[in-house]
């Protein structure tokens, strides 16, 4: 019977655990965002062309009323069309080392941040806690957690909920004095305020018990990631496809910097004696610790492994020169050495150190392959 796996201790400072969230992920987010970004408009045209045909309601005439939410709208118009100019031609994403793609993630809390803003400020404008834009607020709150992962969406919530006590706060005390766009039964009666915010919490609460389990479902079918071929799940690592795809944006980033790309290929080489000794679950076993020797030997913020079959892995090293390359195949080489001296591996590293415009990914994998193919056959 084989001892379970000890935790594999790394004890370099570059190389530190982050959350798994991808690239891939928060750009497919900020795709939705921005559909969605496209109907809201829509529908406040629509709203303000339908108060005006009203005989029932009225559209404010004092003050700026009419300036600003023509301002507000096109800002609105004009920020989500950056955003979807952005999405669409990705040229800055290739330019931008893997490192700070990270900041995706800032940028989708932003946006988020950005859209609760306009959210809550649409409720002063039709009625407040009044008014019949409040159900927005659960809903946001659901919605975070369709799109974000789990903690992130948790910290959104919270936000969303401390942003409506303030405003619940300012709009008791009568600092803020909503419009009330859709008539003068909408206006708003302090005394009625904490009943509406408390009714509202009521519904925001299961908002986020349902959102978390939605997303805890997400996470379990899709391995956390958007697209869904993003991540192969057996393993937790990505996939071939994934792998092949970012040699490609890595390759091109390096002859853009001019900064070296490492990509390494590991393949157990004796799975037939294996198979023999241990059967098909040994050979799963030493795959299975082969896999979490490459999660804690690599930088889950920069690098890409993958397992591509035939009990070979692939690994992405971006801006690894040939020496820290190396200094990563000691690594795995030494920690296999004792989790799973029963395996023979066999190793091919290809850097490339310098701008070759002609050099393709599918060049830069045969390569690889080749070295790995001589070091099995030693």
């Amino acid at each position: 019977m084989n001892a379970p796996s000890p935790k594999v201790s790394n004890s370099d400072d570059d190389l530190r655990e982050v959350p798994p969230d991808q690239p891939e992920h928060y750009l497919a987010v900020l795709g939705g965002l921005c559909r969605a970004h496209w109907l809201a408009l829509l529908v406040v045209v629509l709203v303000a062309f339908w108060i005006r045909a009203s005989s029932s309601l009225h559209w404010p005439q004092t003050g700026y009323f009419t300036e600003l939410y023509v301002l507000i709208a096109l800002e609105y118009g004009l920020a989500n069309l950056c955003l979807t100019l952005a999405l669409q031609f990705r040229g800055w994403y290739e330019r931008t080392p893997r490192a700070k793609l990270n900041r995706l993630r800032q940028l989708t809390l932003l946006v988020l941040l950005w859209d609760g803003l306009h959210v809550l400020g649409a409720m002063l404008v039709f009625g407040g806690l009044n008014g019949p834009l409040t159900p927005l607020v659960p809903l946001l709150v659901l919605a975070g957690f369709v799109m974000l992962p789990q903690a992130h969406a948790l910290r959104f919530a919270l936000g969303v909920l401390v942003v409506l006590s303030l405003a619940t706060a300012l709009q008791y005390f009568e600092f803020l004095h909503p419009e009330g766009a859709l008539g003068a039964t909408l206006r708003v009666m302090p005394d009625s305020i904490p009943l509406n915010f408390l009714m509202i919490l009521a519904i925001s609460l299961p908002a986020i018990v349902v959102g978390s389990g939605v997303r805890e479902r997400l996470e379990r079918a899709f391995h956390g990631q958007h697209p869904v071929n993003l991540m192969d799940a057996r393993f937790g690592c990505f996939t071939p496809a994934s792998l092949e795809r970012r040699c490609g944006e890595e390759l091109r980033r390096g002859q853009q910097h001019g900064s070296p790309t490492s990509l390494m290929l590991i393949q157990v080489g004796n799975t037939a004696e294996l198979l023999q000794n241990d059967g098909l679950d040994g050979i799963e076993i030493v795959l299975s610790r082969l896999a979490e020797i490459m999660k804690t030997q690599t930088r889950l913020d920069l690098d890409t492994w993958a397992y591509r079959g035939n009990a070979c892995f692939g690994v992405l090293l971006p801006t690894a020169s040939s020496e820290a390359a190396a200094a990563v195949q000691r690594r795995i080489v030494n920690s296999a050495g004792l989790l799973i001296p029963q395996a023979r591996l066999g190793i091919g590293l290809v850097t490339v150190a310098a701008r070759d415009p002609n050099l393709t990914v599918a060049a830069w994998i045969a390569a690889c392959e080749a070295e790995l193919a001589a070091d099995l056959q030693t």
